[in-house]
């Protein structure tokens, strides 16, 4: 495990984490950085995926980025009356996110 600061889409990694909408769409913090700065071919092949679902993840290639490929998932929003179930749903990203990794044999992730 290494801690680093800085910006995501500058690591060559062979896979980065993306926390988007149910869509994939959203444009804005650093999945709007993903997206544009991997170029339009990011934006055509999740255009493809039909989305996903929250604690869901979904693989693509990364395009312009130094990383390999790109691992989309849709986090939960936190309502505190809903505690357990916005952990749940979040802990289901991480495990998808990381049996995605174990899939495609990825030796190196990152998470935002």
């Amino acid at each position: 495990i290494i801690l680093w600061k800085g910006a995501i889409t500058r690591l060559a990694v062979d896979a980065l984490v993306n926390s988007s909408n149910e869509p994939l769409t959203d444009s804005s913090g650093v999945a709007g950085e993903i997206l544009r700065e991997a170029g339009p071919e990011l934006a055509a092949e999740v255009a493809r995926l039909d989305g996903c679902r929250t604690g869901e993840a979904k693989i693509t290639k990364a395009y312009n980025l130094p990383a390999r490929h790109v691992l989309h998932t849709v986090g939960p929003r936190f309502n505190l009356r809903y505690k357990t179930a916005a952990e749940n749903a979040l802990h289901n990203c991480y495990r998808a996110c990381l049996q995605l990794a174990v899939e495609h044999r990825l030796a190196s992730l990152a998470l935002p």
